[in-house]
């Protein structure tokens, strides 16, 4: 099992169970980031929308 990092505190509140993610490398060549061991990955958009975007109220996440 991979486990992924969502940059920015509260951002997990914009990820739902079944949203469509888009996933960054993390790290260096699979291996784990700093001291957070087994992270991989990080989430960059959720169902097409840049999470950042997301956290800074500039954009809203469509209705699907």
């Amino acid at each position: 099992m991979w486990y992924h990092d969502v940059p920015n505190d509260g951002c997990l509140n914009f990820v739902d169970e079944n949203d469509e993610v888009l996933l960054a490398g993390f790290g260096r060549k699979g291996k784990a980031k700093g001291d957070i061991p087994g992270v991989r990955f990080k989430v960059v958009k959720v169902s097409g929308v840049g999470l950042l975007a997301l956290w800074k109220e500039k954009k809203e996440k469509p209705r699907s």
